[in-house]
């Protein structure tokens, strides 16, 4: 059994309005009348100046929050720049050797210094020490 009166059909949106009311600082009196205001509490200055100081904090915590992630992403995308200019500079390093690779002299040298083969009319000098 609900403690307002059963009466008024909707008990359950007077209920609420009268919480929503005390957490705005009022006091209510619930008589068989109906539901009525006895007090209203004074908002005091030092709740003002906490209220100020917690939003304050509140403020800075995340200034600083996001200072700390703002660097982190600035050394990853750093980090990730000078990766990518190595594997740039590897891959032009790579491109040259690749097109050196496909020149006649690539395969000439290849072919004697590796391969031990000599061009036709040509004479092999074998030095004793190798």
């Amino acid at each position: 059994m609900s403690k307002f009166n059963t009466n008024w059909p909707w008990n359950w949106v007077r209920e609420w309005l009268i919480r929503l009311d005390r957490l705005a600082c009022g006091l209510w009196m619930i008589t068989k009348d109906g539901v009525k205001r006895i007090m209203r509490r004074r908002v005091k200055p030092r709740f003002w100046g906490f209220l100020i100081a917690v939003t304050l904090i509140v403020f800075l915590a995340s200034f600083a929050v996001m200072r700390v992630r703002y660097g982190y992403g600035a050394r990853v995308l750093a980090q990730a720049q000078s990766e990518k200019n190595a594997l740039a500079a590897e891959a032009d390093a790579l491109k040259t050797q690749l097109d050196y690779a496909q020149t006649d002299e690539y395969v000439m040298r290849i072919a004697r210094d590796e391969l031990n083969m000599i061009m036709p009319g040509e004479i092999r000098y074998v030095n004793g020490t190798r």
